[in-house]
């Protein structure tokens, strides 16, 4: 153990690096006599970051508000790498951790591997094997696996994949996904009374009345929720254009509700409201983690691009169809608990009505430790201790 609290700083821009990483900054926290903890923002997404932050009750001690309209990775890589510097310096931390595979990640990665400080990556070894799906993330994750000396990778496979790649036993450790932990935490705070009502609210406010879910009415089949999110970049030349066809005719479904809160990317809200017009489809606002987490504990379907919602979907035993053409999170596909539909809108609708003819009530919320079992940030402060 050191002699005195060992300098930690944990850099994160985006909401899924916030949630998945709240769950450690704040054991970090706690161990007052082993770390002294400092969170950076970059601001690369600052919406939705600040309300991921607010959801965990965290206050970042520098924000470097760096996002600008329309500002490409490589300029924010640049931005970020240089504003991180004195961060870094003045701070002078024992390890920099990391989150993911963002462009907050990656540039955080480099500027303390510029500094010579020690890199400990949350989530390392997720592959898909496409150098473009996802983009750029697939590729700047594999970058901060090279600069890591602490690689804290969520499943076996993720370790396999490390492995493979020749990178050091002794560095790689699996711990679950702290994504897991943010779950468990989020999904208690949100069957509190006064959390389903805010949510209720909040959906009515749109029309949508969560209450008639899940009741037959005169004679139809029980009305079931399916969540919709898209917000990969790769998608907007063209596969967006076929998954929003196929969302039409789910939305169309007999007995069928479907919410699509929508990420606020101007390029995606623009492409998916050109696509919806006229469409069952409810868009709604995007929900900060809390109400997501509330509405997702309701669905009987999600349909998803996203990793770390097809990972909250298995946790809490809620079928999921994922529109890319691989994932990289191949444990809940091989158990069942997702499918990989691509981008074709008739295999995701024949997908969906499947599961949805099959699953005539909601979700049960009770999954499977797929993903982890709620205490990867314990074994990842553990490890930073040593």
């Amino acid at each position: 153990m050191p002699t005195s609290p060992r300098k930690v700083l944990c850099v994160l821009g985006t909401r899924p690096e916030a949630i998945k990483l709240a769950p450690l900054v704040r054991e970090l926290a706690a161990r007052r006599s082993s770390f002294q903890v400092r969170l950076c923002a970059t601001g690369q997404h600052r919406e939705l970051l600040d309300d991921a932050l607010r959801a965990f009750g965290l206050v970042p001690d520098c924000d470097l508000d760096l996002m600008r309209p329309g500002q490409d990775p490589a300029a924010l890589l640049a931005r970020t790498i240089t504003a991180l510097g004195p961060v870094i310096a003045d701070f002078r931390p024992d390890v920099v951790v990391v989150q993911g595979d963002t462009t907050s990640t990656l540039a955080g990665a480099l500027a303390a591997y510029y500094a010579r400080v020690p890199v400990a990556h949350v989530e390392a070894g997720l592959r898909s094997g496409d150098p473009f799906a996802p983009f750029p993330e697939e590729q700047h994750r594999r970058m901060v696996d090279q600069l890591a000396r602490w690689l804290f990778a969520p499943t076996e496979s993720a370790r396999q994949n490390l492995l493979r790649e020749g990178h050091p036993p002794e560095r790689v450790q699996v711990t679950g996904n702290t994504g897991v932990d943010a779950l468990r935490w989020l999904e208690r705070e949100a069957q509190a009374p006064a959390a389903r009502r805010a949510l209720d609210e909040r959906l009515a406010a749109h029309g949508v009345s969560i209450d008639a879910l899940g009741s037959a009415n005169a004679g139809q089949p029980p009305r079931r929720l399916v969540v919709a999110t898209v917000h990969r970049r790769e998608q907007i030349d063209g596969p967006l254009e076929d998954i929003c066809a196929a969302l039409r005719e789910v939305a169309a479904l007999g007995g069928v509700e479907l919410l699509m809160p929508i990420h606020p990317n101007p390029d995606i809200r623009a492409a998916v409201d050109a696509a919806l017009v006229g469409s069952a489809v409810r868009r709604i606002p995007a929900l900060d983690p809390l109400d997501f987490v509330g509405l997702l504990r309701r669905a009987a379907l999600v349909i998803t691009d996203s990793g770390g919602v097809q990972e909250e979907a298995a946790t809490l035993g809620v079928p999921a169809l994922i529109v890319r053409p691989r994932s990289d999170r191949p444990e809940s596909v091989a158990a069942g608990d997702s499918r990989v539909v691509g981008h074709d809108p008739e295999l995701i609708l024949a997908a969906a009505a499947r599961i949805l003819d099959a699953e005539p009530r909601m979700g049960t919320g009770e999954g499977r430790e797929i993903f982890g079992d709620g205490r990867a940030a314990v074994r990842i402060a553990d490890a930073l201790a040593l």
